[in-house]
């Protein structure tokens, strides 16, 4: 799902992926929450780091106008979502990922857990709308101010054409029925498809584990800095393109075969420090061999 700018009420916002955010005369302008943008920890760390900087920050409903003014535009990274993350392709079907883990925030307030899938059954023959015959889905529960409890499994067989949906808490699987109400966490279906409950007042929602965090040893899943309300990933705001202007190269500006620099500048954290970096070169100063980039960073914080 690519981040895109939308209109609402002629106001600049942004659907949950993405934060636009822009400078004029040392004020910062960002969407205002009631937008629909999540509260996440990334923005709150840009905004901090704002006011660090001698930024005055004004949050608000900004159109194409504001935007076209600014002196500079930026976006941050957030959750987008991911359609694929919890399965393997094979020239047989799909196999599970359990790799990938998400600390889940459950429906109506009744505590956190943290799940991955670890067993896709396929039909045969394999059909990309009709095909999964079987999902297993590991969890360990978190009651509301508890800790993640030890490992339990739902195991769900779907008829051709049929879907499910779980209940973590019970482990209680209904089939082919999807309550409009928060007594359920995920929903699957033939089509390869696994969602979230996504009724407004639930607040379901997901967020990927990160490097370092294991499914196993993972002892709380309370301390996400927020909840998408679909199976999600981090998504940059770097480009992995080399046609867009936000990037840190640019392909062929001369009609030739060169990647030139942006000289954009990136903020990047690590643990508790910020750094400021700069990628200057794509080719070896001294022998002009391709895939020896140059960077020049500094801590900023």
């Amino acid at each position: 799902m690519a981040p895109s700018l939308s209109s609402v009420s002629n106001s600049l916002t942004a659907h949950p992926v993405l934060e636009s955010k822009n400078m004029r005369e040392r004020t910062l302008f960002t969407p205002s929450l009631d937008l629909g943008i999540l509260a996440g920890v990334t923005r709150a760390t840009v905004l901090e780091l704002a006011g660090d900087c001698g930024y005055t920050v004004e949050e608000g409903h900004f159109g194409l106008t504001e935007l076209l003014a600014a002196d500079e535009a930026f976006t941050s990274d957030a959750l987008a979502e991911t359609q694929t993350a919890w399965f393997i392709p094979t020239q047989a079907g799909l196999n599970a990922n359990p790799a990938a883990a998400w600390k889940f925030q459950r429906a109506g307030g009744a505590g956190h857990a943290v799940f991955r899938v670890i067993e896709i059954t396929n039909a045969d023959p394999p059909s990309p709308t009709d095909g999964m015959a079987g999902i297993k889905i590991e969890y360990r529960l978190q009651a509301p101010g508890g800790t993640l409890g030890t490992p339990d499994t739902v195991d769900v067989a779907l008829a051709s054409g049929s879907s499910a949906v779980i209940d973590l808490g019970t482990g209680t699987i209904t089939n082919s029925v999807q309550p409009v109400d928060c007594s359920w966490d995920l929903r699957v279906t033939r089509a390869y498809e696994l969602q979230v409950n996504t009724s407004a007042t639930c607040g379901v929602g997901t967020f990927p584990l990160r490097s370092g965090e294991a499914f196993a040893t993972l002892t709380t899943a309370a301390d996400a800095p927020s909840y998408a309300p679909y199976i999600s990933t981090i998504s940059g705001p770097i480009p992995a393109t080399f046609d867009d202007p936000r990037g840190p190269f640019l392909y062929g500006l001369n009609d030739d075969q060169v990647l030139y620099p942006t000289f954009n500048i990136y903020l990047v954290k690590v643990g508790s420090a910020v750094y400021k970096v700069q990628l200057t070169d794509y080719y070896n100063s001294s022998t002009g061999a391709s895939g020896w980039p140059t960077l020049r960073y500094a801590r900023i914080r």
